[in-house]
């Protein structure tokens, strides 16, 4: 159960409200992730992919030629095009927001887990080398990252998203960020999480909660739902086939009251 007290003050004067509820009619394999453009909302499940909004598709079978997949593992999106880490083929695989398949891009990272995208360059989390690599249109740019437990190193790192020019990346117990070129920013504490979403606002999911912080890492509010994505200023959280999408605002009134969920 997500239980958490928030109190709207001048200094922490946030407004979420539930906007609609979706029932979603997923596929019978285990959800992974989930992530949304426009009007639609993407659930990566098994070898498939589902698209929900202005009606169902899926797409992706399971296989080794071009559009197919083997193991895919993590997505991210951008300009509507979806980007599939296939871990099985160690290949990124490209869709259009509408199931079609585009073409295929090859990397070099030896165990890639997460993957990100940002103005057309793909991050690529390494957790067993401790690195983030970056791969422009066709070649590898750069790696950062080191181990260790002190702030600017990476421990235990499980998921990466990248926003506004800032890779996040989410270890065992706390929120690493970097510049896209690897330069340290801040590290942020957190008890627990296992997916990060990062837009206007963060969102960190565990096995069964999502936590909304604020680019600063500042806590918002926290919800019943283990899987969630964040665009713009909503969030969206899939729990129990049910899709709910939240508004966030600020309010410069900073009215006082408190939740409890």
């Amino acid at each position: 159960m997500c239980i958490f007290l928030l109190f709207f003050s001048i200094t922490n004067p946030w407004e979420v409200e539930l906007a609609e509820e979706i029932k979603v009619p997923v596929c019978s394999e285990e959800v992974l992730e989930i992530k949304t453009f426009a009007n639609y909302t993407y659930f990566l499940c098994g070898d498939k992919i589902l698209r929900v909004g202005n009606g169902i598709i899926q797409f992706g079978t399971f296989g080794m030629e071009s559009g197919e997949l083997v193991e895919p593992i993590s997505m991210d999106i951008e300009n509507g095009r979806l980007y599939i880490l296939d871990y099985g083929s160690r290949n990124i695989k490209i869709f259009d927001r509408d199931g079609n398949y585009i073409y295929e891009r090859r990397i070099e990272t030896e165990e890639p887990a997460s993957i990100a995208i940002s103005n057309e360059r793909l991050f690529i989390l390494d957790p067993l080398r401790y690195k983030i690599d970056v791969y422009g249109k066709e070649t590898l740019l750069r790696s950062f990252g080191n181990f260790g437990k002190g702030a600017g190193f990476i421990n235990e790192p499980l998921d990466i998203d990248v926003s506004s020019g800032k890779v996040y990346i989410l270890e065992k117990n706390r929120v690493s960020v970097f510049s896209e070129y690897g330069d340290f920013i801040q590290t942020t504490e957190i008890k627990e999480g296992k997916t990060i979403s990062v837009d206007k606002y963060v969102s960190i999911s565990t096995d069964s909660t999502t936590f909304l912080y604020d680019q600063n890492l500042e806590k918002i509010e926290c919800f019943e739902g283990p899987f969630s994505t964040t665009e713009g200023k909503n969030l969206f959280i899939f729990a129990d086939s049910t899709l709910r999408k939240y508004n966030i605002g600020y309010s410069n009134e900073g009215i006082g009251s408190s939740k409890e969920k």
